[in-house]
């Protein structure tokens, strides 16, 4: 597993976490599916810029749907401990 798997995985885990701790059930499915999809776009940029369908009309390129999967991921991460934080006050 090289580490940007990693680290994004542990991202993700802590998200769930937070979710769990904050909201439980509703909360947790919520993060569970985002998750999902954020780690299908940055683990396999490739295949998710092939889809096709709907509005999309031509393939997107695996840098972009990388970079756009992190930047997803890091700003629910933060949004996730600053919600947690102010949980628990």
């Amino acid at each position: 597993m090289n580490l940007e798997r990693l680290f994004s995985l542990v991202l993700a885990v802590l998200q769930l976490v937070a979710a769990w701790t904050i909201g439980r059930g509703e909360m947790l499915i919520l993060a569970v599916g985002f998750d999902f999809f954020l780690l299908a776009a940055i683990w396999f940029p490739e295949s998710m810029g092939e889809y096709l369908g709907g509005r999309m009309t031509s393939k997107s390129p695996a840098f972009m749907v990388r970079i756009g999967a992190w930047i997803f991921l890091i700003a629910l991460s933060v949004l996730s401990v600053l919600s947690l934080r102010r949980a628990h006050w």
